[in-house]
């Protein structure tokens, strides 16, 4: 079929460019159902070569190819990018009924948490049309107690739904990464009042162990967003006074003062 759409010399044929992205859709579905990576980066990249070669093909044309990169993007673990590019094959997919909006769609939630962003994916009529479709609910429900910081409602609507929102297996990669950043961003606001912490109390306010409590410290300190050390004898945090946090906790005392 790729064939078909060049010329007698081998070369690209600009009045079939069309076709050849249609072409290029099959195969990349194809490639996709079995898993071949490099298949699927190989045509996804022709794909936008064509495009850029042919100014007048539809950008509709080119929602499967951008739902695609989405894909990509998420693995680079770019997931801002992976946010615009999902977000611009829904709206193609929406206007098609594509059978691929409802898993776009849950993509554009997964990637949102992962940018650990305050935006609502569910603002537009097109989106919000579907955020009570059984496959995109528990992502929403996840989507709201993720933003507020709501661990435990977090991972009860996981376990209720584990089997719909992991037996997307492009999902379940994910969703390590999700846990992660939940509680990455609690543990921060748990431990703004304290100087000084037990790893056991922060562990069991966040449903894991001292150890993984300690990983996402050290992951916290190493990254410079909290100041301070971890005294393995004792199991404790150890904050110091310059800190953001401890800057925050002043300010929260003296606000205290003035009330």
């Amino acid at each position: 079929l790729e064939q078909a759409c060049k010329g007698k010399d081998g070369r690209e044929d600009p009045k079939k460019a069309n076709q050849l992205l249609e072409v290029y859709a099959l195969g990349i579905q194809m490639h996709m159902d079995i898993k071949n990576k490099l298949k699927v980066k190989q045509i996804h990249d022709n794909a936008f070569a064509v495009f850029e070669r042919n100014p007048g093909i539809l950008n509709s044309k080119l929602a499967i190819f951008h739902y695609v990169a989405g894909k990509l993007q998420m693995e680079n673990l770019d997931y801002n990018t992976a946010y615009g590019s999902f977000f611009e094959s829904f709206n193609f997919f929406e206007e098609g009924s594509s059978r691929f909006k409802v898993p776009c769609l849950k993509y554009i939630v997964l990637s949102n948490m992962l940018m650990v962003s305050d935006i609502d994916p569910f603002n537009s009529p097109d989106t919000a049309n579907l955020k009570n479709h059984k496959e995109v609910k528990p992502m929403a429900e996840l989507l709201d107690a993720f933003q507020h910081k709501e661990i435990d409602r977090f991972e009860r609507i996981l376990k209720r739904n584990k089997k719909i929102i992991e037996g997307d297996k492009f999902i379940a990669q994910f969703i390590p990464y999700v846990l992660r950043e939940i509680r990455t961003q609690v543990l921060l606001q748990m431990i703004r009042p304290y100087t000084r912490v037990t790893l056991e109390f922060l562990a069991k306010k966040l449903n894991v162990t001292p150890s993984e409590v300690q990983e996402l410290l050290v992951f916290l300190i190493l990254d410079q967003k909290i100041e301070g050390r971890i005294d393995q004898v004792k199991g404790l945090l150890m904050l110091d006074e310059g800190s953001a946090v401890a800057k925050y906790r002043y300010m929260h005392r003296w606000a205290d003062r003035l009330g």
